[in-house]
């Protein structure tokens, strides 16, 4: 015995790990190759795998062909099938959102576990043959038999295979130039999805192949061959192997599954083969660990969000109230339907089966909140249903509460009602305990993360004694008897009863859900999904939104777990709340239309609904249909999910209604002009006002509005910044003003070994416009960043005065700051009046429980925020596109919207990277007196980073010119422009360069 971190274990457990994490990291290798190459997390590897094993065994024992024979042909039957899968599905949706291809790989999965399971069956008791019979004792301790001797042989070979192929081979190299380029590569005639396909293939090669090495150590014999579950317990180890790796290193894989492999045996080792669940324990905590030390920040591994952006048709004036009300009206039309089945069914199962499935749309309609809004990938939603079921289970039946140290035994046993608000309450800490490491990583590693956690839920959590009792099928908790008066209500004497109690907790937390929507709430989760940097410049702040969105989504699946072990007459915790499930109710939320209110309840009616109520001649064909082949076909040809059809035919009817109420309309108009003949009428949307901002009609983007220099019309219902009121902050002082409003000290920024700023020292007087140039790569935007929190700087930041160095993005912002982005693409999935109440923000923070529940200050707090955005967007004049979203506006519409959002948060430091970026020539020079416009009426200090030199000539009072990171020059226009150093750096011996920047600044 030797001892490793004070764990005892022996030299043979010590080395049949390691052999067993050679394994995983073959089989973990294949995962990577077609994650680094395409960006799928192909879920259905393991699946693959267990497909090639049973083939081998069914060769190899079934038909007496060769062991070596039986693993080449299984070995490409498997590279046939994953190279199939990629052909028919995975290229159909290779422009899909990840999530989308995220559940084609489930679906695929289970189609492969089908084929498996339709294979021959084998009768063949004992272990799994072995090419040779051998035994090698090089110590007295040690005994390596065949199958890990074959471990050996094999798997050092098969990737050495790889690295080779993929350092050494031109198409290694295609495969390596698209995964790290797709755009570039295919510049250079380079196919990415025949790449993706080469990959599939070798990927599905590799599946098998160590599957069948796999299989022998985990026990499997050739009768359970064809339907032993190995492919779920390794999917698990084949994840944490892969985030080891950063899902990038060969190398690195192959020493996390060594790695893998002896911790699992130290762990075996050290505990009794009764709690030898505990292993997927210490793997969710060694996710944990990677994720939150091993692996650095980073963000969103390709698109992980899916959401409907289908929009309601423009209503026009006078349109039907019901076609204003379309949404709410559908919504209640569903329950009314759900309502009248209730009271139409009469058996117990079908009322049973039916309230199950009410249970599950709940489950699924929190992942509207935490996937559809927010942006977080959860593999493990069904974890908090079953933590909420047992944590009733346990304090219903009195269970002793396990107290740290054992410093003193506690048991309670509460009524039902109670024990589902604290089972509510345990969901919500738990949600907000695994949503920590979304506050660094998203996408890939935080569904990694969230399906471990739900592996070590179903295995060890859920089967403690506080939850079971010490028993493998605790008893469920008697249901609530309500007394409403007179009116005693038992919910366990009748099925109907507790399905109505079930639909209305599901009609609550939909009114719920959509009310959150429509609040701050709502639009900062999409916010920060979409854009996290913009949202964190309007002050929102990331952790607090991430957190709130996974506290809501766990408080709705730990309170439907309350419901469903209070309808389920037994419960086995491990089998009920596996982790399968949790991916079964991403899938169903997709399928109905995730990020909306009823989609995923469309969804759960599609999957469990349909069958339930397909009559029995037609019974192959629904489940066919519901089934992971419908499933497949809906992602392909409805990636929006069911609601998209919904949408489409609800956009089809509004816009009818509208175009009738429109004919009246203009009925009326006519009508009315022919009485009054001299009434002047002004045209709807788009006038010119205030300092004179418009937006063009045909391409939505910014034009010199009329009179650029001089006075521009002023409309009826605006007259300027005086009629713009809260718009505006407080306190304006125009371009007066004394001390610095923005000063920065000696900051520097790293990136590893490069000094990307180097020591710069800027300072911006209040009401002064300051001018930042400097070649591509000179630091300039990095500077910017360094100044908003968004990137580590060592140095000094004041804003209006105050020290700010050691605060965080959102606080920064909070003094004053205001972040104008290169990009400019502020949040798609918002409209333009979202966008700018997500600035509003800045001013009056929602709060989450009175946004759920409509409590005041929410109510009053939102109709104050829509009128200040109303007025906004009028003032901007984009009162034509208030409706409209981010997506679908051009880029100079969404510049004058971030400039919008600017006057929304009431910023007194403005930071604009390249403002005119992306807009016509024609249209960039109406951003001078809008840019300037914007800082008069705040009152504000700004620093533009521009390329264009007669704008940023012309508008700044002084200009700082940066070259490697470092200050060559600062001062007036005129004397920066002519000095040396930045002739020689940035500007050139191009005299029309030089002449228009000086007539610019001449002419201004």
């Amino acid at each position: 015995m030797i001892e490793v971190f004070g764990l005892a274990v022996g030299q043979q457990a010590l080395v049949l790990g390691a052999v067993t994490g050679l394994a995983y990291a073959a089989l973990a290798a294949g995962f990577v190759l077609v994650y680094r190459s395409t960006g799928v997390l192909n879920l259905a590897h393991g699946e693959i795998g267990a497909f090639g094993a049973a083939l081998f065994v069914l060769l190899l024992a079934g038909y007496s062909f060769g062991y070596w024979l039986a693993f080449a042909l299984a070995v490409l039957a498997a590279a046939a099938v994953a190279m199939t899968a990629e052909l028919v599905v995975v290229r159909r949706l290779f422009r899909s959102p990840r999530l989308v291809l995220l559940i084609a790989t489930v679906g695929l999965g289970k189609i492969v576990a089908f084929g498996k399971l339709s294979l021959p069956s084998v009768i063949a008791p004992g272990p799994i043959g072995a090419p040779f019979d051998a035994v090698w004792p090089p110590t007295a301790h040690i005994r390596l038999q065949a199958r890990e001797i074959v471990v050996l042989i094999v798997v050092p070979v098969l990737i050495a295979a790889l690295a080779w192929f993929m350092a050494r081979t031109r198409f290694g190299l295609a495969v390596r130039a698209s995964a790290s380029n797709p755009d570039t590569a295919r510049l250079y005639g380079i196919s990415p999805r025949r790449t993706s396909t080469v990959v599939w293939t070798i990927s599905g090669a590799f599946a098998a192949a160590t599957a069948i090495l796999l299989a022998p150590l985990q026990g499997v014999n050739s009768a359970q061959a064809g339907t032993a579950a190995i492919a779920e317990p390794l999917l698990l180890r084949v994840l944490v192997v892969s985030l080891l790796a950063r899902m990038r290193s060969l190398p690195a894989t192959l020493a996390g599954g060594v790695a893998v492999g002896v911790a699992e045996q130290l762990v075996r080792s050290n505990v009794a083969s009764a709690d030898r669940s505990v292993v997927d324990l210490y793997l969710f905590a060694a996710v944990l660990v990677a994720v939150l030390v091993a692996v650095q920040r980073r963000g969103a591994d390709g698109d992980w969000s899916l959401s409907p952006r289908s929009r309601a048709a423009a209503l026009a004036a006078g349109s039907p109230w019901w076609a204003r009300r379309i949404d709410a009206l559908g919504l209640a039309a569903l329950f009314a339907l759900l309502a009248v089945l209730g009271l139409w069914l009469s058996s117990s199962s079908a009322l049973f089966a039916w309230t199950a499935i009410v249970l599950f749309a709940m489950v699924a309609l929190s992942l509207s909140v935490l996937t559809g809004w927010a942006g977080q990938l959860s593999l493990g939603q069904y974890a908090f249903v079953g933590l909420g079921g047992m944590t009733v289970v346990g304090l219903t039946a009195g269970h002793d509460i396990p107290i740290p140290f054992d410093l003193f035994d506690l048991s309670l046993t509460l009524p039902w009602a109670a024990a589902v608000a604290v089972a509510t309450g345990v969901g919500v800490a738990a949600a907000v305990l695994v949503g920590l490491p979304a506050l660094r990583v998203r996408g890939l590693f935080l569904a990694v993360t969230t399906l471990a956690f739900a592996v070590a839920s179903a295995s060890w959590l859920l089967t403690q004694d506080f939850f079971t009792g010490g028993t493998s099928t605790p008893r469920s908790p008697n249901p609530p008897v309500v007394e409403l008066g007179p009116v005693l209500i038992d919910f366990g004497a009748s099925r109907r009863s507790f399905f109505f109690l079930c639909l209305g907790s599901l009609g609550v937390v939909a009114v719920v859900v959509a009310r959150l929507r429509r609040t701050g709430i709502g639009r900062c989760w999409i916010a920060v999904r979409d854009n996290e940097e913009a949202a964190t410049a309007a002050t929102v702040s990331p952790t607090r939104m991430k957190l709130s969105a996974f506290a809501v989504a766990g408080g709705i699946a730990a309170y439907s777990g309350g419901l469903l072990v209070t309808l389920l007459p037994s419960l086995q915790p491990a089998a009920l709340f596996g982790a399968g499930e949790s991916v079964v109710v991403v899938a169903t939320a997709i399928i109905g239309g995730l990020g909306s209110v009823a989609g995923p309840i469309l969804g759960a009616l599609w999957v469990r609904g349909i069958p339930q109520l397909a009559p029995d001649e037609l019974d192959s064909l629904v489940r066919l249909i519901t089934s992971d082949i419908g499933l497949l076909v809906l992602l392909m040809y409805l990636p929006g999910g069911l609601l998209s059809v919904v949408h489409w035919a609800r956009d089809a009817i509004v816009a009818r209604a509208s175009a009738a109420a429109g004919r009246r309309s203009r009925g009326d108009g006519a009508k009315a002009s022919a009485e009054h003949p001299v009434e002047s009428r002004r045209p709807a949307g788009g006038s010119c006002h205030g300092r004179g901002f418009a937006v063009e009609r045909q391409n939505l983007a910014p034009v010199p509005p009329t009179g650029l220099g001089g006075s521009a019309p002023e409309p009826e219902s605006v007259s300027g910044r005086d009629e713009i009121g809260s718009a505006l902050p407080e306190s304006v002082s125009g371009r007066g003003g004394n001390g610095l409003a923005l000063e920065a000290r000696g900051v520097t920024v790293r990136f590893g070994g490069n000094v990307a700023v180097d020591g710069v020292s800027i300072s911006v007087s209040r009401g002064e416009l300051v001018g930042l140039i400097g070649a591509n790569g000179a630091g300039k935007s990095t500077l910017f960043n360094a100044i908003s929190g968004f990137v580590p700087a060592s140095g000094r930041v004041l804003v209006m005065g105050r020290d700010v160095t050691r605060r965080r993005a959102p606080a920064r912002h909070s003094l004053g700051l205001g972040r104008g982005f290169q990009a400019a693409r502020l949040y798609p999935e918002l409209t333009v009046r979202e966008s700018v109440m997500v600035a509003l923000e800045a001013r009056r923070r929602s709060r989450l429980l009175a946004s759920a529940t409509g409590l005041p200050p929410s109510p009053a707090s939102e109709r104050r925020k829509q009128a200040e955005a109303g007025e906004i967007v009028d003032y901007l004049g984009l009162g034509r596109y208030a409706d409209s979203l981010v997506a679908d506006l051009s880029t100079g519409t969404r510049r004058i919207v971030e400039l919008g959002c600017l006057l929304a948060a009431r910023a007194r430091v403005l930071l604009l990277d390249e403002p005119t970026a992306g807009v016509a020539q024609r249209e960039t020079e109406a951003f001078g007196p809008l840019i300037a416009g914007v800082r008069d009426e705040l009152g504000a200090a700004a620093v533009v980073i521009e390329h264009d030199m007669g704008l940023v000539m012309g508008i700044s009072d002084r200009i700082y010119c940066l070259e490697s990171g470092s200050v060559i020059a600062e001062g007036p226009p005129a004397a920066v422009r002519s000095d040396p150093r930045v002739i020689a750096s940035y500007l050139g011996t191009d005299e029309r360069t030089i002449r228009r920047s000086g007539t610019a600044a001449q002419d201004t």
